[in-house]
């Protein structure tokens, strides 16, 4: 299912163990979360339904660095030479290459690491074109963990 939430703004649900993501095709091209590298056909095929094509890709967001939402995070990053954003702490275990971490291993997942450009912190404000949303900092299910929030 895809839904148009805000103009530009859409949101994409997923099947059962991949993450539902975003896509904004504003004057910017923005990803929130990408799923599973092994479903990355189908990702990319919904992405492009919106009007994004993967090359016109500006950013990636990184709601944590589990692989179910970050899985075609390198591919899209080759393909467009987009910047990937995670909260500092799974920059971290991204950097270290910690696939225990990431879950690759736990859930025996083909993974790539990815190179994570901007390290996010709690109470940053992210701008999709006029939209405002704040990072806020959730830990617990990974420790980097973050929360997008529009006032």
């Amino acid at each position: 299912m895809i839904a148009e939430i805000k103009p530009n703004f859409f949101f994409i649900e997923r099947g059962w163990l991949n993450a539902n993501h975003f896509v904004f095709n504003g004057r910017q091209k923005i990803l929130i979360d990408t799923g599973y590298l092994s479903d990355f056909e189908e990702t990319k095929i919904l992405i492009e339904s919106v009007g994004v094509n993967l090359k016109s890709v500006d950013r990636i967001i990184s709601t944590h660095s589990h692989c179910d939402h970050t899985g075609g995070n390198k591919r899209i990053q080759e393909i467009s030479e987009c910047r990937v954003c995670i909260h500092r702490l799974d920059k971290q275990s991204i950097d270290l290459r910690d696939d225990w971490a990431t879950w690759y291993r736990f859930y025996d997942q083909e993974a790539e690491f990815f190179t994570v450009d901007d390290a996010l912190e709690e109470g940053e404000i992210v701008c999709f074109d006029d939209l405002e949303l704040q990072i806020i900092h959730t830990p617990g299910h990974a420790r980097g963990g973050i929360c997008l929030y529009c006032a």
